[in-house]
């Protein structure tokens, strides 16, 4: 704080000797009572902000406590069982309808927004258009299974895609389209190639006296030859084929040998499960058939070793299988989110198109994976 004098009254003049005999004694009172000046102006201000303070503490607490709630309610929702989750989500039909359109759309969308991208290119096998059951079911470049063993025979392409999932599940697969009449030496050429040990089969020859898939597997005892006897196939089971009423399917057991100048290069065995109750772009009457045919197959799955997965185009049925096979490891690796359907779908849509195919398929799904939760659990 600045004191101001008159000329009259300046220190200086009337008291220069008593402040020169006497050096700092009048700077240090004024010092002093300007420190005590600022001193009390400072206790003002603060009791003056002490109430600003109070509020904003108030505030500050507010904040906090609404954080807390928020993460408890976060972390309440993380720590609910999928298969509540899944409860919750289809006991109301109705909220459950909408949700799964929405879902089932937004996942269209993405897979359209993809088309645009390089990395979804299909070059390959638009050069091979007479090898693909389906013109607009086709591989994707980046995945699609080489052929490579020229013994067992000519060209590289097959319509397949290696679908491999994330999220920590110990699953791979091979989705194929259903063989055609020319294509049955590249399938077998793939079974043998990539070592598969099952083949998941989900549709029958025909439907609606329309191909569906080529048989790829002799009948009874006899034989099947193939190009000139270059590759034989044959049921090595002694009943031939099991008709396993539980999974609704036949259980096969096959031998192929490839055979390059006479010589056996090639040959393996095999097992083909192929499951009866699933009409194209449709689903099972009821899961339960379903269920048991999952698990059925799961006995002869070997650690590494792909699956290989065919119905007619290798997308919608197949992406079926392949989502729910999945996901009782998807909700033990990745409890929050909740969804295993949509995010799995979403998944092998960016492996192989529209897998998961139809709406119905999609919502089937959800009630497949609840009663699939509800059987492991007991």
């Amino acid at each position: 704080m600045l004191t101001f004098f008159s000329k009259k009254e300046h220190p200086l003049k009337l008291q220069e000797k008593e402040e020169l005999e006497k050096p700092g004694e009048k700077m240090e009172v004024e010092v002093n009572e300007q420190e005590k000046g600022e001193h009390e102006e400072e206790d003002k201000v603060l009791e003056d902000m002490e109430p600003f303070e109070e509020i904003t503490r108030e505030l500050c607490k507010d904040d906090e406590d609404k954080k807390e709630m928020e993460e408890g309610a976060v972390q309440k929702e993380r720590q609910l069982k999928p298969i509540e989750f899944l409860k919750a989500l289809v006991k109301d039909n109705d909220s459950f309808q909408e949700y799964a359109l929405e879902q089932f759309k937004e996942i269209n969308e993405q897979e359209e927004e993809r088309q645009e991208l390089e990395e979804y290119q299909c070059l390959r096998a638009l050069e091979e258009r007479s090898l693909n059951r389906y013109y607009n079911i086709l591989p994707f470049d980046k995945n699609r299974v080489e052929l490579q063993d020229a013994r067992l025979g000519q060209g590289d392409y097959i319509n397949a895609s290696y679908i491999v999932p994330s999220y920590d599940i110990p699953r791979v697969y091979i989705a194929a389209q259903g063989p055609l009449r020319n294509t049955i030496v590249d399938f077998w050429r793939t079974v043998v190639e990539q070592n598969v040990p099952l083949i998941v089969c989900l549709t029958p020859e025909t439907e609606k006296e329309l191909e569906k898939c080529a048989r790829y597997w002799p009948v009874g005892e006899k034989e099947m030859t193939i190009r000139e006897g270059e590759v034989m196939v044959k049921l090595s089971n002694k009943e031939k084929e099991e008709n396993y009423r539980e999974a609704d399917c036949m259980i096969r057991k096959i031998s192929v040998s490839f055979f390059y100048q006479k010589k056996i290069v090639k040959q393996v065995s095999v097992v083909q499960l192929q499951f009866l109750g699933w009409p194209d772009h449709g689903v099972p009457h009821k899961p339960n058939k379903l269920i048991a045919f999952i698990k059925l197959a799961r006995t002869y799955y070997e650690d590494e070793k792909p699956i290989l997965v065919h119905c007619s185009a290798g997308c919608g049925r197949t992406g079926t299988f392949c989502v729910l096979d999945c996901s009782e490891y998807f909700i033990k690796s990745q409890p929050c989110p909740h969804d295993p359907i949509a995010c799995l779908t979403d998944e092998f849509r960016k492996q192989r198109t529209t897998m998961v195919q139809t709406q119905s398929q999609f919502n089937f799904c959800y009630g497949a994976l609840l009663q699939f939760l509800d059987e492991i659990e007991q």
